[in-house]
């Protein structure tokens, strides 16, 4: 996907509720699902496709930056949902999004594992050593995570090997630049709460997300011990709880709701 807009699917049926979400780099609308199933009822739940998908060929980077990105699919929902959960390299295009955007048209923001280069310093080429560390490290847990339980110790290594060759240095440069702009982000013009979620065991991100949540003016930051990048596939019902903490009170108690069966998804 190089050009027009990501296409969007339904994960739950249309309900009191819409709930955007947006998956990280080299990963899809599905993985959403065990979190879709663990919000249950009064919740429709709404996944794109976003250009980094997993096996894309990172030409989307020349289209549009990750926030125009992120307009793209909200302006293919026939009203905009009440909050959008998107982790990893989405929660920043959803950061990159709030910060160009002073009306977004969405009442608040769940941002899962978000990173955030919050340094004055100049980034070396020991920042670029670390990050690719990082970036290797996520690969390696995103694959294990979603095929260990189907695939034996050798497959599994073969696999992350395949796939660490696929990404290559295309994903971890999309993820660079983003990094680094991430620390010149305006982000005192977010004008919308914003939930800041991140695993404990990632112990240099939630550094980051603790100092992003403290240069956000309406945000709550959750470290969750024991968990890490992945929380959405490992513990969907946290992740379903933190999205009904982040509700504005106005939505979590108004009246139900049906969407009709118009509109694009």
């Amino acid at each position: 996907m190089t050009a027009g807009s990501p296409a969007v699917h339904r994960l739950s049926p249309p309900a009191e509720r819409t709930l955007l979400v947006l998956h990280g780099l080299e990963d899809t609308h599905g993985s959403w699902r065990p979190v879709a199933r663990a919000l249950g009822a009064g919740w429709g739940c709404v996944g794109a496709d976003m250009p980094w998908r997993a096996g894309n060929s990172y030409q989307w980077r020349w289209d549009a930056a990750p926030g125009d990105w992120v307009a793209r699919t909200l302006a293919r929902l026939d009203r905009p949902p009440d909050l959008v959960l998107a982790h990893s390299f989405s929660a920043n295009a959803v950061l990159d999004f709030l910060v160009r955007d002073q009306r977004p048209g969405i009442p608040a923001a769940v941002l899962l594992s978000p990173f955030f280069y919050g340094t004055k310093q100049r980034a070396t080429w020991q920042t670029w050593d670390a990050a690719r560390r990082a970036f290797e490290r996520q690969i390696r847990a995103g694959v294990s995570v979603r095929s260990r339980s189907r695939i034996g110790a050798d497959d599994l290594e073969l696999v992350i090997s395949r796939t660490l060759a696929r990404v290559g240095i295309d994903g971890f440069v999309a993820v660079f630049d983003e990094y680094l702009r991430s620390g010149t982000l305006d982000l005192g013009a977010v004008s919308v709460p914003v939930s800041v979620v991140v695993g404990g065991n990632e112990r240099t991100r939630s550094a980051e997300c603790a100092a992003l949540a403290a240069a956000l003016p309406n945000s709550s930051l959750v470290i969750e011990p024991d968990r890490d990048h992945y929380l959405h596939l490992t513990d969907p019902e946290r992740v379903a709880g933190h999205c009904r903490k982040a509700l504005p009170p106005d939505l979590a108690d108004r009246a139900s709701y049906q969407r009709g069966a118009s509109g694009c998804w």
